[in-house]
């Protein structure tokens, strides 16, 4: 049964501030079997990486989104794109309040973060746009390198699946602010709980705010309190399809308590076009799951399920791409 209060379960924390963590090495290896168990059991871990982003990149990536945050909401306003839901500038929803968002596609293309940048001060800030970049990249970093652990934990072929999974990849980046609860004391669901619809998320949030819980597979809640020197990485539904379930995708939610905002920079990672289970994960034992799909349509069926009980009640895979 489901409970909202979090509960003993303690999200898996593996350590990647290893210097011969290569492909390969003893090292590799026992990382690749944590991960591996990591995201079949719960669809999440922290991962602590002390060499990919320091104490002043840190600092600086949470005074930047707040500065962000901080501009009038015309100039907010004017970061727009119709075309594909949830990204450009998202706030005043619904069922989140509270919520600001900035989504930035084609984020490791090389104009996008600056176009941004331009739109947002066209005056110019050089030091915004090079925060963003910088974690744009490293957070890609990370997130390439779980993605090929789970194909050489899968066992399949990594030379086969490189050039869509891990090269050939779209990449979201998300600034998030969650205003703290109006009355204080309490505590407060921002938003609906949901999963993902990409392939690997890795976040960041100042630490001196938590608020991200995600739902365990006996329905409990787990609490996530990142340090300041790791990411939180996470599945999403295209991944969980694409592996014919082996891989969990878990429903997550943001719950507010205190006085102060919360903060994050978010990494979605997606396969390109249209996403099939590899023929090596499908036999006798574990039967095709899922259809065909693309990842924007997971996105789409979003907006058709934008209630608390369409989202909580199953993902926007399994209600419509199971076989």
């Amino acid at each position: 049964m489901s409970s909202d209060n979090p509960t003993t379960h303690q999200l898996p924390k593996i350590e990647f501030s290893i210097s011969d963590l290569n492909p390969g090495s003893p090292s590799w290896d026992l990382v690749r079997g944590d991960v591996v168990t990591a995201l079949e059991e719960y669809g999440c871990f922290e991962a602590v990486c002390d060499q990919l982003v320091d104490g002043e990149l840190h600092t600086s990536l949470f005074r930047a989104v707040k500065e962000l945050f901080d501009l009038p909401e015309e100039t907010k306003r004017g970061f727009t794109d119709p075309k594909r839901p949830y990204q450009g500038y998202v706030a005043s929803l619904p069922f989140a309040p509270g919520y600001q968002a900035m989504g930035i596609g084609g984020a490791l293309d090389s104009p996008a973060i600056q176009n941004f940048t331009g739109l947002m001060w066209p005056d110019g800030n050089a030091k915004f746009r090079e925060i963003a970049q910088s974690y744009s990249s490293k957070a890609a970093e990370l997130g390439k390198m779980v993605m090929r652990m789970i194909l050489e934990g899968l066992q399949l072929p990594v030379e086969k699946y490189r050039e869509d999974l891990i090269e050939n990849t779209s990449h979201l980046l998300r600034m998030t602010k969650y205003e703290a609860p109006k009355k204080g004391g309490t505590r407060e669901v921002s938003g609906i709980s949901h999963n993902d619809t990409g392939f690997v998320t890795v976040l960041r949030q100042d630490g001196s705010v938590n608020g991200l819980e995600i739902k365990a597979k006996d329905g409990q809640w787990i609490r996530a309190t990142p340090s300041a020197s790791s990411f939180i990485v996470m599945l999403g539904d295209a991944i969980h399809g694409w592996s014919n379930g082996r891989l969990y995708s878990p429903v997550h939610r943001v719950v507010m308590s205190g006085t102060r905002a919360r903060y994050s920079f978010i990494l979605f990672s997606a396969m390109k076009g249209v996403i099939r289970c590899p023929g090596e994960l499908v036999d006798e034992q574990h039967p095709l799951l899922f259809k065909p799909f693309e990842e924007i349509d997971l996105v789409r069926l979003i907006r058709v399920l934008e209630t608390e009980e369409g989202w909580e009640s199953e993902s926007t895979l399994r209600a419509r791409y199971l076989v």
